[in-house]
């Protein structure tokens, strides 16, 4: 590890340890109001916010910034194993994990593919696309060009 990475994971340390002070003083009903507050968010403002930007740093940190499947430390990412405790992640690190970019497509791929809304892998997925829209615009020209010839 860098001095630069040691000064990270104590900077993070830090101002985790200090948002759960923070979290912590709260009583229960505030607790509740502030995590239904998290979870009535749209998902990309939810990463915007402070108290993503904590957790992430302080997993990251503490996690080395490695992937969890391949080891890579090219282009981590947070991903969450399950849902169950949005608005309250600071209590429950273990439902996040590091995956790097490709291994995070593949871990939600392979959960869309359990769960049968995902029969084909996202590149063939996007390859089938490519294949409907060039048949759907030789139908609209063969159609336009019958059209037209009756003029």
């Amino acid at each position: 590890m860098t001095n630069e990475r040691y000064q990270n994971l104590s900077e993070s340390r830090e101002e985790f340890a200090a948002m759960c002070a923070v979290l912590d003083a709260l009583t229960a009903e505030e607790k509740g109001r502030r995590a239904a507050s998290i979870r009535a968010m749209p998902y990309p403002t939810f990463l915007q916010t402070d108290y993503w930007r904590i957790i992430r740093a302080y997993v990251l940190s503490m996690r080395a910034y490695k992937c969890f499947r391949c080891g890579s430390q090219i282009r981590i990412e947070l991903h969450h194993t399950s849902y169950v405790h949005h608005g309250t992640e600071h209590e429950h690190l273990e439902d996040l994990e590091l995956a790097c970019g490709a291994c995070h497509r593949f871990v939600h791929a392979v959960d869309l593919m359990a769960k049968g809304k995902l029969l084909k892998h996202p590149e063939e997925q996007e390859a089938d696309k490519k294949v409907r829209y060039r048949a759907r615009m030789q139908e609209v020209w063969r159609s336009e060009r019958f059209t037209n010839a009756d003029y």
